[in-house]
């Protein structure tokens, strides 16, 4: 036992040893050799104020990042481009003299593949070369103050293509990739956010009010997470469908600025917001092309510009009122359901409750049926497919009976294909959109036993 304890210490000490003597002088070795290799240290150059490509200069004002024309820049693109950059690592650094002037124009053919950055503490310039025949490498050129060096570089960013293992060594996908950088333009860094001008600060979303053509107008206060018109009394609001809403406004971008003229869209608007925030007031208005219905545009009153918008953002102007509520009749565990069928002088008390598992129905006086007031009660659970607001409402339906679990009469009513729970003293119900006979039974012979 002694011997064995003996050895465990002097395994771990080695163990020790290797690690602090052998495995991190490794590590930092191999983290100085990246380093060297690394193009652009940002340690060393400090903060980036601006870059420049042959179609596009970009200066940082503030914390924003501004083209020549004055518009904001998309952060998330530059940091996509960055981080492309980031990527690159020089091989090796080519003799001073290797390339005079003529052999110059074969290794670094397009002069104009260039990319200018000012970092706080000056500028760096690369220059691209011809890809190697042998490798996925090219030539650089970098000019780093009054340092110019040649040197072959290669991307060393993760793939996002797959190829033959036999032709992988020499593919040019990484060339290419890198290469597109260089003809990005104004229209790919440009910003299309709807809401870039309050990005600058903290903001948030206070309340909308929405008019479109589908729905009755209404308005979502976020801070008290309430709809105008009110939630029904029955009802409860669905704050995780606010949440979905809000945070799906707050990325509202447009994919570009309209090519349009104002002959080329619909005459009347498919929808209006007004966006209230802590920044200030938007309007927003959704017009559609004449040609192509698929096609949805979005007009800013912040920028007075207009947006070609993706679908699923054109959905949120469709958005009714009711998507904010919970349309769920019963939401909680019912204990007591209050029945009245046309045949009963009077109303039933009946309570639920469960034993073993099971659902159990009990009534005064009378024997209930435990299924079908199961079947009941989960109906009652269950999401309607809308909601309906109106006084004599019912009129085309057939009344079967009346139910209360604590908010008043509600009738219970049925006609072709759907089910209707209405409330005429308020004029609210709520209709179910059913195919075939309704899950759950209409008479009341199949709920009470005499």
């Amino acid at each position: 036992m002694k011997k064995n304890l003996i050895l465990f210490f002097v395994a771990l000490s080695l163990g020790v040893f290797t690690y602090f003597f052998q495995e991190l002088e490794d590590r930092q070795d191999y983290d100085e050799t990246e380093k060297r290799g690394t193009l652009l240290d940002p340690q060393a150059l400090g903060e980036l104020k601006g870059f420049s490509l042959p179609s596009v200069k970009i200066s940082k004002q503030g914390t924003q990042y501004l083209l020549l024309s004055g518009e904001i820049v998309d952060e998330r693109k530059v940091d996509w481009f960055m981080s492309i950059l980031s990527g690159i690592k020089m091989k090796r650094v080519l003799p001073k003299d290797s390339l005079n002037k003529s052999s110059r124009e074969n290794f670094f053919p397009e002069e104009n593949e260039r990319v200018e950055f000012l970092f706080e503490k000056g500028k760096v310039t690369f220059i691209l070369g011809k890809k190697l025949d042998f490798d996925q490498s090219f030539y650089m050129e970098v000019i780093n103050g009054d340092e110019i060096n040649q040197v072959v570089a290669f991307d060393s960013g993760p793939l996002d293509t797959v190829y033959e293992k036999k032709e992988g060594h020499r593919s040019d996908h990484r060339f290419r990739r890198f290469q597109s950088l260089f003809y990005l333009d104004e229209v790919f860094f440009r910003d299309y956010r709807i809401f870039r001008h309050w990005m600058n600060k903290k903001w948030s979303l206070l309340e909308v009010e929405l008019d479109s053509r589908r729905n009755r107008k209404f308005s979502l206060n976020f801070t008290d997470a309430q709809t105008t018109p009110k939630i029904p009394f029955f009802l409860a609001g669905e704050e995780k469908e606010m949440r979905k809403f809000e945070e799906l406004l707050v990325e509202l971008e447009g994919k570009s600025y309209a090519q349009k003229v104002d002959a080329d869209f619909e005459k009347e608007p498919l929808a209006e917001m007004t966006v209230n925030s802590s920044q200030g007031e938007a309007r927003l208005t959704l017009i559609r092309s004449k040609r192509d219905k698929k096609a949805y545009f979005l007009r800013s009153s912040l920028d007075k510009k207009t947006y070609l918008i993706e679908e699923k953002y054109a959905r949120l102007f469709f958005k009714p009122v009711q998507d904010f509520w919970n349309l769920s009749a019963v939401r909680n565990q019912l204990k007591t359901l209050t029945v009245k069928f046309p045949s009963q002088e009077k109303s039933t008390i009946v309570s639920f409750s469960r034993e073993d598992g099971k659902f159990m129905a009990s009534a005064p006086s009378i024997e209930a049926s435990h299924q079908s007031f199961s079947q009941l009660v989960k109906f009652l659970a269950g999401k309607a497919d809308y909601w309906v607001a109106g006084k004599d409402y019912e009129q085309g339906y057939i009344k079967q009976f009346v139910i209360d679990w604590g908010f008043g009469p509600f009738f219970l009513m049925i006609r072709s294909g759907e089910i209707l729970l209405y409330h005429k003293e308020s004029g609210h119900g709520l209709v179910y959109k059913i195919t075939g006979s309704p899950k759950f039974p209409m008479v009341k012979e199949q709920y009470f036993y005499e």
